[in-house]
């Protein structure tokens, strides 16, 4: 079954627009694309950009082997760059101090559902999404470390159960 799953990997590409035009096609196409992006009203391509975040935010997730962590404040900056919003602004909105957004924002202070709740309603997302940004980045962190192990092996169960013990005076 591995063997099956390892070839399923090593088979599977990416198609690009090369495997399926020619260069004349790709031409027409990409006008085509640019063409109708420049015919939408203001409202519409804001919405597209805003779109292109939450699917960054996806394909973070989605990729295994991460080289650039990525904070929620990178995701949560794209969004009010797009918005022309400072974050003290969007601390505003979201009925928060900007000093304590900041703290969620770099990874000070764990999530937690209000939080969570309202980065999602701002930003039309599926709150699960910012927790999962945040278990990610500690995962990687946890891999980054290979030698971290070392410095705990004090806290193993058997450095208590297995040695003498020693009297109390």
């Amino acid at each position: 079954m591995k063997n099956k799953q390892k070839y399923m990997e090593k088979s599977r590409k990416e198609i690009t627009p090369e495997n399926i035009w020619n260069e004349e096609s790709r031409i027409t196409v990409k006008e085509y694309i640019f063409g109708h992006s420049n015919n939408q009203g203001s409202e519409q391509r804001l919405k597209n950009e805003l779109k292109a975040v939450q699917y960054q935010i996806e394909d973070y997730l989605r990729t295994d082997h991460i080289t650039v962590k990525r904070n929620i404040s990178d995701f949560i900056s794209m969004y009010l760059k797009l918005l022309r919003m400072s974050q003290k602004e969007f601390a505003r909105i979201i009925d928060m101090r900007d000093t304590n957004l900041y703290k969620y924002l770099r990874g000070k202070r764990k999530l937690n559902p209000d939080i969570v709740y309202k980065i999602s309603a701002f930003s039309h997302t599926k709150p699960e999404l910012w927790f999962h940004i945040e278990t990610k980045n500690n995962i990687w962190e946890l891999e980054s470390d290979k030698n971290a192990m070392t410095k705990y092996k004090k806290y193993a169960y058997e450095n208590y159960l297995f040695q003498p013990k020693k009297e109390h005076k």
